[in-house]
């Protein structure tokens, strides 16, 4: 049940105030950085995006920020990080592994990959990606109709993604969150649910923020049987200098939850994405602003292009009294096998002769081009779009490729430390929260590195059941450790990547002590074999790896036999000698 809360307008209007000034900052930030504007070329809205200066200009759209978007996202995260748990101490060794295999167990079980991404692109075109933590208590019936996301389960851990336009912040905080005294999330439910509901008090003299029609909708005409909807704007607030949390609404006096800071982790329960830094501002450009004019310029000079081919079909020119009106409307409509008469000795229409385009335009084209290149540090050629190289060999491409790698090496570096600072949230509410018995999958060689957590002191038995085990929060209390994410975990790994992987080490087998015909080095045939897809080939390796063996088990046991052989004559020379010595 939420905390009793005292009405306090003044207060209440206080908080409301600097809720208005900071949204007013962040829509400052919006028109200065494009923010909607990114999101609207993304969906292809050019027309709602053009600047005024291209407002007489009949656009040909070019995509660029969805192709920019789709590139960037697949380079950056492409898998689940791997979250290494280091102790500190020998003390932490068997509880930092079972919180190593339970937050990487948790990542998958929240389906996190679908959340960082959906938070990246947040990144990408608006400048901040939002991700939400924090524990669900009991959802009774009303409840569940508050918290309606599949990602929020009742009494379970939660991670999801947070529009950056459900959030205000601190309008003083410089660096993200890190300094930010209070974080606000606009959360908007119908009134009717949170009325209802046992999770907030003080509903009762509540009005609508807003209401939906579907009487005056034009996407519903023939829905008339549906009700309005009336809606209520609250604002979660996290007020770090006081440590609460609490709710209020937007027409409201009154608090309609107050309790005091619910968790046990470091800072507020949201972790915030950003690739781009800006000293001194609260809020950062988004990846996209830095290379829009360019975009802009190149669109307009690709418009003004089409525009100059139309004009010869378009524009032409004809003596007056040449043709009467139906034989001109013959000649606009072009219909195939139509005759067309105008009068003798005058002259039929003809097309107006206008100059060539400039072919400067094309230079300029292909140099702005290379300039938004330059600046986004994404080639056509990572984007599967053919590319203009000085000659046709594959080395250029593969120069542009693995410099577009380098780039990208910063922003890599950024999502596996967001990746971290979400684990360590993750790892903060199991420890507060996680009553009932957890069940992690594991391997038996990673069982036995956390054997002696795993017994039961009253029993003696294992929890390890040959498939995985059970822990409670109680096997991970007290753990000192330190986060990692294994560089380069998240990056896409194609069968490609993998073959020459796979190839570069058996190169280099005889260097790292991996012998010609050994386990490892067969290992790694079998896998590369398994790449090429060739089944009968991976049959037949499969054979001769086992006839192999099978000489070798034939080999051992012939030595074996050998020795025996001659211990035994050994032993009968040595009994022959005893009794030549006795019979002295």
């Amino acid at each position: 049940m939420p905390k009793k809360s005292n009405i306090a307008p003044a207060e209440i209007q206080k908080w409301m105030g600097m809720i208005k000034q900071a949204e007013t900052i962040r829509s400052e930030a919006d028109n200065k950085y494009g923010y909607t504007r990114a999101i609207q070329m993304y969906q292809n809205d050019f027309a709602s995006a053009m600047p005024s200066f291209m407002t007489d200009v009949d656009i040909v759209p070019i995509n660029e920020v969805y192709a920019f978007t789709k590139a960037f996202i697949p380079s950056v995260y492409s898998r689940d990080p791997f979250i290494a748990v280091n102790p500190k101490g020998s003390d932490s060794i068997a509880s930092a592994k079972i919180i190593e295999l339970a937050v990487n167990a948790y990542w998958r079980d929240l389906r996190l990959k679908r959340e960082i991404k959906r938070a990246i692109m947040d990144s990408i075109l608006c400048g901040d990606g939002w991700i939400k933590t924090g524990y669900t208590a009991d959802i009774g019936k009303d409840e569940s109709q508050v918290e309606n996301s599949e990602f929020i389960k009742s009494e379970e851990i939660f991670a999801t993604r947070i529009s950056w336009k459900s959030m205000v912040k601190d309008p003083d905080a410089i660096n993200g969150i890190h300094d930010a005294r209070w974080v606000a999330q606009n959360i908007i439910k119908p009134l009717d649910i949170v009325r209802k509901s046992s999770l907030y008090e003080n509903t009762k003299d509540l009005t609508p923020s807003m209401i939906t029609s579907y009487k005056t909708d034009p996407r519903y005409p023939s829905m008339a049987y549906r009700r309005d909807e009336e809606y209520i704007s609250l604002w979660e607030v996290w007020d770090i200098d006081n440590q609460e949390q609490f709710t209020i609404a937007d027409n409201g006096n009154n608090y309609l939850t107050k309790k005091d800071w619910p968790y046990d982790m470091e800072g507020y329960p949201y972790c915030i994405l950003r690739f781009n830094d800006n000293p001194d501002e609260p809020y950062v450009p988004n990846l996209i602003a830095s290379w829009e004019p360019q975009l802009w310029e190149k669109i307009k000079i690709r418009s003004m292009q089409l525009d100059h081919i139309k004009r010869f079909g378009r524009q032409l020119a004809a003596e007056k009294g040449s043709m009467d009106r139906a034989e001109m409307d013959k000649f606009i409509k072009g219909k195939t096998g139509s005759i067309i008469q105008y009068k003798a000795k005058m002259a039929p229409p003809s097309p107006i002769q206008y100059p060539p385009v400039q072919s400067d335009m094309y230079a300029v084209e292909n140099r702005i081009d290379l300039d938004k290149d330059n600046v986004s540090g994404q080639p056509n050629a990572v984007r599967s779009a053919p590319q203009r190289t000085q000659s046709r060999t594959l080395g250029e491409i593969d120069r542009l490729i693995t410099a577009f790698q380098a780039r990208q090496s910063e922003p890599q570096a950024v999502i596996e430390d967001f990746s971290g600072e979400v684990a360590y949230k993750l790892i903060a509410l199991m420890k507060q929260f996680l009553t009932m018995p957890k069940f992690v999958r594991a391997t038996r060689k990673q069982a036995g590195e956390i054997q002696a957590a795993l017994v039961d002191p009253n029993t003696g038995e294992s929890r390890f059941d040959g498939t995985g085990f059970s822990f409670t929060k109680e096997d991970i209390q007290g753990a000192e450790f330190e986060i990692d994410v294994r560089a380069g975990s998240t990056l896409p790994l194609d069968k490609q990547s993998r073959m020459d992987s796979v190839v570069s080490l058996l190169k280099l087998g005889p260097t790292l002590g991996i012998q010609p015909g050994g386990r490892v080095s067969r290992t790694l045939g079998k896998s590369l074999l398994a790449d090429f897809e060739m089944k009968e080939v991976e049959n037949a390796f499969d054979q001769e790896m086992k006839e192999l063996e099978d000489q070798k088990i034939l080999m051992r046991a012939q030595q074996q036999m050998n020795l025996d052989a001659m211990g035994q004559e050994a032993q009968e020379i040595r009994g022959q000698i005893e009794s030549f010595k006795a019979g002295q």
